[in-house]
């Protein structure tokens, strides 16, 4: 398959993916797949050739949707004149998908994923309920998910106001409450809403190390999959190219660094850690047991399998470097109710120095890990 892409974009021009690259899915036999295929260049021919190549090489039953395009709040030009908006995106989609469907042999069910607007998108003008309902996305119950991006803070920002923010996390990401409250209550659980694509802040190239790799992105990682749990958010995608100071680890030596991982990735070990294998969890945010002058910094969550308290997580968000001298107060909170007495086992993540100066300015990134 070949995709050629104008050079303005600043992208390869042209990308051959052969058999040696679909071999990669039988590398991780267990690994549940989404797979994205072209939508924004109007080349039909060569994403079904590229879809049926992949659709061939996998388990099918590892296929958990196919996802048609990405970010098609971009799409107005080059192949698409303006003004291009959710109608022609939803009138395309419905063709587009119609056409993979009755060329290629998919399981039974819906096992598409639709939308993926872009992080800082109209969400009002790129909705969900408008999409189903006056644009008939969702026609043919074909659509397992609907997806959006987030990136919660651009670069050259402090992290005391924005991942090490608690009121920040959460404000910023109940926009899409609408959403997963308009899924639930008309399609009956059969239509999930996921973050298909995520990272702690988008730079532009900046590679803002200090604000995004550093050990605060770690704790930004724990509290904002915690509350995306406690929203019923179905799935996250944490993003994981391999340039970006956000992602968890860069497995190649890149730019004169042999491979490392970086912040998220201790994140996103904890919460693997925490989710665990028992099944059926659901998270509940405690902020009752958290005064509200200390909720900005502080955050507390429940974690139930099968409905028994099995384990809280206490983040303290608060901010220090080597220049604080003023001394960590401790925090108390109250323990969430159980239905039944246990015995506890309190585990504290700690890390080794040095903690992050509250700047993006400083030019060399944070201690790396080596892999």
């Amino acid at each position: 398959m070949n995709i050629t892409i104008a050079e303005s974009r600043k992208l390869r021009a042209k990308v051959t993916f052969g058999s040696k690259w679909t071999e990669g899915f039988k590398q991780w036999p267990n690994v549940k797949w989404t797979l994205q295929i072209p939508f924004a260049r109007k080349n039909a021919t060569n994403g079904m050739i590229f879809a049926k190549g992949c659709v061939n090489a996998m388990d099918i039953n590892t296929l958990q949707a196919i996802e048609i395009g990405n970010e098609p709040n971009f799409y107005a030009g080059p192949d698409r004149r303006r003004p291009y908006g959710p109608r022609q995106y939803a009138e395309e989609w419905k063709q587009y998908a119609g056409w993979v469907a009755g060329n290629i042999t998919l399981p039974e069910g819906p096992m598409f994923q639709s939308m993926d607007i872009a992080s800082g998108g109209n969400l009002s003008k790129w909705d969900v309920a408008t999409m189903f309902d006056d644009y008939g996305l969702d026609e043919g119950a074909i659509i397992r998910s609907a997806s959006y991006h987030y990136y919660q803070t651009t670069g050259g920002k402090p992290l005391r106001s924005t991942l090490l923010n608690h009121t920040d996390t959460e404000a910023k990401t109940n926009h899409f409450l609408p959403a997963i409250e308009y899924l639930n209550s008309t399609r009956d659980d059969s239509v999930h809403l996921i973050i298909g694509e995520a990272g702690s802040g988008l730079t532009n190239h900046r590679r803002d190390y200090n604000l995004e790799a550093s050990l605060g992105t770690a704790l930004w990682t724990v509290d904002w999959m915690l509350y995306c749990m406690s929203m019923n958010m179905t799935r996250v995608n944490m993003q994981l190219g391999v340039w970006f100071p956000f992602t968890a680890w860069t497995p190649i030596e890149y730019l004169g660094k042999p491979p490392h991982i970086l912040g998220s990735f201790y994140g996103n070990l904890f919460i693997a850690d925490f989710i665990n294998k028992v099944g059926n969890l659901r998270v509940h945010q405690f902020k009752e047991a958290i005064p509200i002058s200390e909720r900005e910094k502080i955050s507390a969550y429940a974690g139930y399998h099968h409905g028994e308290l099995s384990k809280i997580v206490i983040l303290n968000l608060e901010f220090w470097n080597q220049t604080v001298t003023e001394i960590i107060k401790s925090k108390d909170t109250d323990k969430p109710s159980s239905s039944s007495d246990k015995t506890t086992t309190t585990k504290t993540k700690t890390l080794p120095p040095p903690a992050q100066p509250d700047s993006s300015t400083s030019p060399s990134p944070p201690a790396l890990s080596p892999i």
